[in-house]
């Protein structure tokens, strides 16, 4: 009889043994859990923010297309209207040729009008030395 009480004690003490091991086990599994729930925590942060850099980025690739797009149309209204102002420079240089060549003409014109008012004015003016000299001649002789 005395042989139950130790195979009682040594029975217990393997239990509390093996309750040790299991209770330690699941310790480190408890601190296993801890670590990968931090693990996740830390991973899903980690995503939130890249996802926000995402959505920042696409806005910022948004933003440049625009500007690019802006830029472009800004550059193509520049060529229209350096084409126009090439065009109307063109039209300005015909008409200042025409008019050129006309100022031209009629500077010669003019040239030519002041020459046959000098000539005429000479006439004039010697017609009017002979008409003086023939008044005093009629005078001398009217006189007389």
């Amino acid at each position: 009889m005395k042989v139950l009480p130790i195979l009682n004690a040594i029975g217990c003490l393997f239990l509390v043994g093996f309750i040790f091991v299991q209770w330690h086990d699941g310790q480190k599994l408890d601190k296993q859990l801890r670590a990968a729930r931090l693990s996740e925590r830390n991973t899903q942060n980690e995503k939130v923010l890249v996802e926000q850099r995402v959505v920042q980025l696409q806005v910022d690739i948004d933003t440049l297309k625009g500007s690019i797009e802006s830029l472009k149309a800004g550059e193509e209204m520049m060529k229209k209207e350096i084409e126009a102002g090439k065009e109307l420079a063109h039209h300005q240089h015909t008409g200042l040729s025409f008019a050129a060549v006309h100022l031209t003409a009629l500077d010669q014109a003019v040239t030519e009008r002041n020459a046959r008012i000098t000539e005429l004015n000479s006439s004039l003016v010697a017609t009017r030395k002979r008409l003086d000299e023939a008044i005093t001649e009629l005078k001398k002789a009217g006189a007389r």
